[in-house]
């Protein structure tokens, strides 16, 4: 391999170990409000949770729940992709990982 191959693999690599860290996070937190300095990153569960307390309050608890289990899957799922497709990239380049 080349330079630019090896330094697009470790690139790749690098970016495939922050999306397992983002996607073992989010399996072990349910949500995080918005109460910190760099709110950015948790601003789609504190929406979620907006939405949620709102449903709860208009007597709709269960399409509060589906709204929670379906954002959770989706985030989840995204991520996974994700690693996947950095996973096939890395093995194409012939990093093994």
């Amino acid at each position: 391999m080349d330079a630019q191959a090896l330094e697009a693999a470790a690139w790749t690599k690098a970016e495939l170990d922050v999306t397992e860290e983002l996607t073992r996070a989010l399996r072990a937190t349910r949500y995080k409000p918005m109460d910190g300095p760099d709110p950015e990153p948790e601003a789609v569960f504190d929406v979620a949770r907006r939405i949620g307390d709102h449903l709860h309050a208009a007597g709709a608890p269960e399409m509060a729940d589906r709204l929670e289990a379906e954002i959770f899957a989706a985030a989840d799922t995204a991520l996974a992709v994700h690693s996947y497709r950095l996973r096939i990239k890395l093995l194409r380049a012939g990093v093994h990982v």
